[in-house]
């Protein structure tokens, strides 16, 4: 393979996600949990800020970084998205370095894998902490691995990525965990590690003493607040759907092809395994650590889950496995005359992971709240009633996508009726019983429960239009 036939491969790949980042960023609506982001990043003072992340599930780190970039470009999709953004290509340029030994042209498509990936392509654009979560936890897992083999200096760079993992997302735990456990094996099994492995302890007791204030301030009483995880998905098919969101994500989106799609994740989950055998052999450090990281960490935190509802388990909490899977993928490619199969293999899943980027960069993102405020707006005449209405945890404020984006499409928007924010209930019921109709922007409300229970029993629903997962228009005489 000649030297330089795939220079032009890496930087090509990384303008291409830079522009698909951006583009989508800019296109897409903020989702409902983007607004539970916005919530945080824009409280007035670090008391307020502080005292209510404190009821929630997650620590400051990216509230923060989304809080400053609001501050300084304004409150714009594109601005809260940006840490996002800028975290998901910086995880870009790792995958290069972590692909490095196996060449110029498989390295190339590792990056190719993760940069089209679609779950990467949606977490790297959410207003969000897991593009900060990847990030961290594959910089964590690029530093040990260096460091076993040999190259000084790494030890810092684990302690800086365990820190921003860690206040960015508690399945930094999780990783670290797996990490530690299957590190703590490779002591048992390579005597010759050990030294390199007990020079691990200080840099992992300075990660863990750093860590402390937030764990016993914030996390100690967030785990006694009894708020259920963000996600539950839980079984064995539910393991093996989150591998496969791993790469294509929203498969749905390609209609009749989703099949297609679907074939394409398991040829990317096949070469990963076939690359776990090939790399044993060649390179089985590196190979070890890749494994434990791509496949040890879903099926350690899937039981996890089982045993401790609290933990959660959902596709993008193991975002970080994406990358390290997109290198064994790339190392179960061979080359050469034989290697046939997994080239096509290789050559499928781009074209079809390009191909599903493309219907994202289509589409209006999973949850479309500007056309539901826009379809709102467009319904809407005198003597309508608006209500806008989130199935969330009750800090939260009701009404956050009608407030961000009514604003945004019409130049003067009819209000909303005030909420009773703790009963997903309007606060002046009578408001409802005046109204001619009511039209209702719903977030996963069931029809029990709050304003809707009200409406079912009082009102006909004679229009119902769906904008995404779980997000409805709802027009009630």
């Amino acid at each position: 393979m000649h030297p330089r036939r795939y220079l032009w491969a890496p930087p090509l790949v990384l303008l291409f996600a830079l522009a698909v980042r951006v583009a989508y960023a800019a296109h897409k609506g903020l989702v409902l949990d983007e607004f539970h982001s916005y919530f945080h990043a824009t409280r007035e003072g670090l008391d307020s800020f502080f005292q209510t992340l404190r009821l929630d599930n997650h620590p400051p780190l990216s509230f923060l970084l989304i809080g400053g970039s609001a501050r300084i470009l304004g409150e714009g999709e594109l601005a809260l998205r940006l840490p996002a953004i800028l975290a998901s290509l910086l995880e870009l340029a790792l995958v290069v370095r972590l692909a490095r030994p196996l060449g110029r042209g498989r390295a190339s498509l590792a990056l190719a894998l993760v940069g089209f990936s679609t779950l990467h392509l949606d977490m790297g654009t959410q207003a969000r902490m897991y593009a900060l979560l990847s990030l961290s936890v594959t910089g964590l897992t690029l530093a040990l691995i260096e460091h076993l083999e040999g190259l000084g200096g790494r030890r810092r760079w684990m302690v800086l990525w365990a820190l921003v993992g860690f206040h960015s997302h508690y399945y930094t735990i999780h990783y670290s965990v797996v990490l530690g456990l299957g590190i703590g094996g490779l002591a048992l099994a390579r005597p010759d590690l050990r030294p390199r492995i007990r020079a691990l302890v200080p840099p992992g007791l300075a990660a863990l003493a750093l860590s402390l204030p937030w764990a016993l301030w914030g996390l100690r009483v967030q785990l006694q607040s009894g708020l259920p995880p963000g996600g539950d998905d839980l079984g064995l098919t539910a393991l093996v759907e989150g591998l496969g969101h791993l790469f294509y994500l929203n498969a749905g989106f390609a209609g009749r092809a989703r099949g297609a799609m679907l074939a394409g994740a398991l040829c990317v989950l096949a070469l990963a395994l076939l690359g776990v055998l090939r790399g044993a052999r060649r390179d089985p450090l590196r190979t070890y650590l890749l494994a434990l990281t791509a496949f040890g960490l879903p099926v350690a935190a899937m039981l996890g889950a089982l045993a401790w509802g609290r933990a959660g388990f959902t596709w993008h909490y193991i975002l970080p496995s994406c990358a390290p899977m997109a290198v064994l993928a790339a190392g179960g490619v061979t080359p050469g005359a034989g290697g046939g199969i997994t080239r096509a293999a290789a050559a499928y899943a781009v074209v079809t992971l390009l191909w599903l980027s493309g219907l994202h960069l289509a589409s209006r993102g999973s949850e479309d709240f500007p056309g539901a405020v826009g379809r709102i707006l467009e319904l809407a005449q005198e003597g309508d009633a608006i209500v806008s209405v989130e199935f969330q945890p009750p800090f939260f404020p009701q009404g956050q996508p009608w407030d961000y984006y009514a604003p945004r499409e019409s130049p003067a928007p009819p209000p909303r009726l005030a909420m009773v924010e703790h009963e997903f209930d309007v606060a002046d019921p009578a408001e409802l019983r005046e109204a001619r109709r009511v039209i209702l922007l719903v977030s996963k409300l069931p029809a029990t429960v709050g304003v809707r229970r009200r409406l079912e029993a009082s009102r006909r629903l004679v229009l119902e239009e769906n904008f995404g997962y779980g997000r409805w228009v709802m027009v009630y005489e």
